[in-house]
């Protein structure tokens, strides 16, 4: 069975689980794309504030969410509670990692653009170390990247191939949005797209999981597919 088969079978027989974690931040970030004014709109200094408070609000909770995520990937047994009471012990220490990795990947950048690709990729699964291992930002690091090495191109065509999926999903409820827009409004067809893009993120989540777990079982071994 191939990690996207595997992923989606996962996906849906846990379905509602992996649903509830997302239901909040969804909804939070409904309502700030709701209240976020159009570009060179002129608000009300009431609207602004209350676009910048849900979305601040949205930002963190959405990093709540994705910690819930990864630990559900990994405990499929976990519950909603369970899944929000681990991300809550590692909340700070994820947003240091991240904040670490993405400078670090800005001055890749910075410098050349093939460093910053190259470090994105061998760094993909620093998070699962940081989280699931309890290793340092440093320790996640060096793991991942001595993960990836020897098997990079391999976890980029991976990684590609998720985000073509997602990709294809995009146009589609694109042109669907397009075609929809003038019976149910631009904005309502834009948030059914939304909405269906955030539904799938658990998706992601378990195939990087998956991948992850694929490569430690492998790591002495080459990868194929």
């Amino acid at each position: 069975m191939s990690l996207i088969q595997q992923s989606f079978k996962i996906y849906t027989q846990h379905a509602a689980s992996f649903l509830a974690i997302i239901a909040i931040p969804a909804v939070l970030a409904g309502v700030a794309s709701f209240f976020e004014p159009a570009q060179d709109e002129t608000v009300a200094p009431g609207i602004a504030v209350t676009y910048l408070v849900f979305f601040l609000i949205s930002s963190v909770v959405g990093i709540f969410m994705t910690l819930a995520l990864v630990y559900k990937s990994d405990n499929l047994a976990l519950t909603l509670n369970e899944a929000y009471a681990l991300s809550a012990k590692k909340f700070f220490k994820y947003v240091l990692f991240t904040i670490v990795l993405s400078l670090v990947l800005i001055l890749a950048f910075i410098l050349l653009i093939i460093p910053g690709i190259w470090l994105s990729v061998s760094f993909s699964f620093a998070m699962f170390f940081l989280l699931l291992e309890n290793k340092g930002i440093r320790e996640s690091m060096k793991a991942s990247f001595a993960l990836v090495k020897g098997k990079w191109w391999y976890v980029l065509g991976m990684t590609l191939l998720l985000a073509l999926i997602m990709f294809a999903v995009a146009i589609v409820f694109g042109i669907v949005s397009s075609v929809l827009a003038p019976v149910f409004g631009a904005d309502f067809m834009y948030g059914v797209t939304s909405a269906v893009m955030y539904t799938l993120m658990p998706f992601c989540m378990v195939y990087m999981y998956l991948l992850f777990k694929k490569l430690q079982s492998k790591q002495d071994q080459p990868v194929t597919e």
